[in-house]
């Protein structure tokens, strides 16, 4: 955040997923200190209908995670899943 904040010169607006991390200690600390020259708006916890694209990750996710042609969790397994389920939802949500 720092260096975003040393290079804008002008104030950011955050609007960042809803992990633990971005509620951290440190993380408030350091908002606190940058009030002028950050804000930051959280989105609500799973919401999907607001940030469209969270569908298309849990897909990519349940596509790539689950069992799709091979229990193997190796890189090239991971990246050959992955570059299937692309496939898979690019003809899905053209379609749509």
């Amino acid at each position: 955040m720092k260096r975003m904040i040393k290079d804008a010169g002008y104030k950011i607006i955050m609007i960042p997923d809803n992990p633990e991390v971005h509620h951290s200690k440190p993380v408030k600390e350091c908002l606190s200190k940058h009030v002028n020259q950050i804000e930051v708006f959280y989105e609500s916890a799973y919401s999907s209908e607001l940030n469209p694209s969270e569908n298309l990750n849990n897909e990519l996710e349940q596509v790539v995670n689950g069992n799709h042609g091979s229990d193997n969790r190796s890189k090239a397994a991971i990246y050959h899943k992955t570059f299937y389920a692309y496939e898979v939802l690019a003809d899905k949500y053209s379609e749509s």
